[in-house]
């Protein structure tokens, strides 16, 4: 969404106010995942991660700052990466969005698969 700074201004009177939705805030996360590079320093694997952040298309040197809605005030031992996820059918929609049958993947459990109920929110 744009917006003017005031109803009866030209383009070059004021400066544009961009908003963004939390859906499509949510949904350019999900088409754009962060990126996940491995780097070697000093003979040690690090993990390093280029967190995806939404820019302003006006203001491109300034980051959108949500960290709520990228989970990072979670602990990590309660996030999953998105390829760990297998949704495998359709079970129903309701009033707050979609459930699937699915299984997760469980990296610190010698990669076992556990059942698992998904639901996505609208």
């Amino acid at each position: 969404m744009e917006f003017l700074g005031h109803l009866s201004a030209t383009q070059s009177d004021f400066p544009r106010v961009y908003g963004v939705t939390v859906r499509e805030y949510l949904h350019w996360l999900t088409m754009n995942p962060p990126r996940e590079d491995l780097a070697t320093t000093q003979n040690s694997l690090q993990r390093t991660v280029d967190h995806a952040r939404l820019y302003c298309p006006y203001h491109t040197n300034v980051a959108f700052q949500a960290p709520d809605l990228h989970f990072e005030d979670m602990t990590s031992s309660v996030r999953f990466q998105a390829h760990s996820i297998n949704l495998s059918r359709f079970l129903g929609r309701g009033a707050f969005g979609s459930v699937f049958a699915g299984t997760l993947t469980v990296p610190y459990n010698n990669g076992s698969t556990v059942g698992q109920g998904v639901s996505t929110i609208r």
